[in-house]
């Protein structure tokens, strides 16, 4: 008998004889024995002791090991009170090893007798913590291998990394989401959180519902290690040092979802923290340990290029959008006889900038020049072209040319432009479109000219809307020309709208059946005392078709009573 492993304390040594406990001594499994109803402990053998420690004898095993789960002490108790040996299927121990680690075992428990009654109960651990890994790196390297196939079988770079984040909930986490950071230098501490680019939820918790976005940036456990680019797994069950800064909408949801470990991995290109990926682990999977985060950081270098695409087109984005903001006109002011608002409404947040724009120009004397175009086309070369002709209406209109000159002459200027440098984004089959019109206020009259642009709107004083089609010549940039000019009636208590065509057409809805919709609208509601609340609620009542992703230009000119 190997010292300190005496035989059990009567009666279990009446079992069996000094072979049989050497046998288990030096069996290559885990074996321990205990007593009585509160599962004593009389005895472990040299792989239990050298695994988890040599324990007192005589101790109940909750008061042993605090971590011995409810569901093992009513296994115990089944084997104790009816005599039949449960076998339990591999999984991992709440109890720490010596090393303080979980690991994954399979175990039985047999009932021991004493005649015909049951004294006891002897536990059979088989470790297969070796095998679990050998096989979760295996898993791992097929995932790895799927996952840079369905990266680069994605169409888009937003669908890349949607992929991404579904295989990972389908195998490796319960919540996984990529945040792309901008691709600036002027980023600040302080600030609106970021919300995630993508984020895939497993179905274990989908009767949580997603997390809620972060209410406002504050200094959490993960901030330093995100500023240096190293990733870390922490810990529920470590609230003061990690959880404990959430939000309380944040704390509830990870509760609710019984979420216990996260791992947090940026994404460090040339020096540049270009993203970060995190994956939660909930309920029954096991919690990460620092030993994942090598394969972690693999899993987010596969998604480098797709947040590398996202991250050029949000700046590309931002330098637009900035740089159309810089050349739309600023609010109209209202004008001896007139009163005016002007709208502009981006695109969704998925589609880039386009070239829309409007014009208000004084030309004294009781003249005053109205515009509005737009730029076929997105990004930055749109809106470049589309600076280029509002400038080139502004100096057109303040020369005195009549409504079809000045379209002649962006005409030929905006040809002239493309004939030296195509811009990127700008349709080569249509460049811009555009109406300009005259009010001559005192005598209440309105010449107006089109270049390949939707019609107009006349409310007069009456309440009765009309649709003001001018001679349409073709698009601006052709130099086919054609332009030719319309007047209609603008009296005192009249109200015209000019569009670009983002207003009335979508995938499901032509310009005429939309322009249609827009004058009804307008007869409707076009009695609003202020210019600017019928602008805001022609916008609102035009914006239920959930698929239109084309900017918007609105001007709305009423001439004063």
């Amino acid at each position: 008998m190997v010292a300190g492993a005496l035989p059990p304390p009567e009666p279990i040594g009446s079992i069996g004889a000094g072979g049989l406990w050497s046998a288990l001594e030096e069996a290559p499994v885990m074996v321990a024995v205990t007593v009585g109803a509160s599962h004593e402990l009389a005895w472990q053998n040299r792989q239990a002791r050298a695994a988890f420690g040599e324990q007192p004898r005589g101790m109940p095993l909750a008061e042993l090991f605090p971590a011995f789960p409810d569901e093992a002490r009513r296994l115990f108790s089944e084997v104790y009170e009816t005599g039949r040996t449960v076998e339990v299927p591999p999984g991992i121990t709440r109890i720490l090893d010596v090393a303080g680690s979980p690991r994954r075992v399979r175990y039985t428990l047999s009932p021991l007798a004493d005649g015909h009654a049951t004294i006891g109960v002897m536990l059979v651990v088989v470790d297969v913590t070796a095998e679990a890994a050998a096989a979760a790196a295996a898993r791992r390297a097929v995932l790895l291998a799927n996952l840079s196939e369905v990266i680069s079988g994605a169409l888009d770079a937003t669908g890349a990394l949607r992929s991404l984040t579904d295989a990972l909930v389908a195998e490796i986490a319960d919540v996984a989401a990529i945040f792309v950071a901008p691709a600036t230098r002027d980023r600040t501490v302080d600030g609106d959180p970021m919300p995630p680019q993508v984020l895939s939820l497993g179905a274990s918790l989908r009767h949580v519902g997603p997390p809620p976005p972060p209410v406002r940036r504050r200094e959490a456990p993960w901030s330093a290690a995100i500023a240096d680019g190293r990733a870390l797994v922490l810990r529920l069950d470590d609230a003061d040092t990690t959880f404990g800064t959430a939000e309380p909408g944040g704390r509830a949801w990870l509760e609710a979802a019984g979420v216990h470990s996260l791992a947090i991995v940026p994404l460090v290109l040339a020096g540049d923290l270009t993203a970060v990926m995190v994956l939660a682990a909930a309920g029954p999977r096991p919690p990460y340990r620092d030993a994942d985060l090598a394969f972690f950081t693999d899993v987010a270098a596969r998604a480098g290029t797709a947040i590398g695409e996202l991250r050029v087109r949000a700046q590309q984005r931002r330098v637009a959008e900035r740089l159309q903001r810089a050349l739309l006109p600023m609010p109209p002011a209202d004008l001896p006889g007139l009163e005016i608002a002007g709208r502009y409404v981006a695109g969704s947040s998925e589609v880039e900038v386009g070239g829309d724009w409007w014009e208000v120009l004084d030309l004294g004397h009781g003249f005053v020049g109205l515009g509005i175009g737009d730029v076929a086309g997105r990004g930055l070369g749109a809106a470049a072209l589309m600076g280029q002709a509002r400038v080139a209406m502004h100096a057109a209109g303040h020369a005195q040319l009549a409504p079809a000159e000045v379209l002649a002459l962006l005409d030929g200027q905006l040809a002239e432009t493309l004939a030296r440098e195509p811009l990127e984004g700008v349709d080569a089959l249509r460049f811009a479109t555009a109406l300009y019109g005259v009010v001559d206020v005192r005598k209440g009259r309105l010449r107006v000219a089109s270049a390949g642009h939707p019609p107009l709107l006349l409310r007069t004083a009456a309440g009765r809307v009309e649709i003001v089609w001018p001679p349409v010549g073709a698009p601006l940039g052709l130099l086919v020309g054609g332009f030719a000019e319309a007047e209609v009636g603008f009296k005192p208590g009249d109200t015209a709208v000019l569009f670009t065509d983002g207003l009335v057409e979508s995938r499901h809805q032509g310009i005429d059946e939309g322009v249609a919709r827009l004058a009804d609208l307008l007869e409707a509601v076009g009695d609003h005392a202020d210019v600017r609340a019928l602008a805001d609620a022609l916008l609102a009542g035009m914006e239920d078709d959930a698929d239109r992703e084309d900017d918007i230009a609105l001007l709305v000119v009423r001439a004063q009573a």
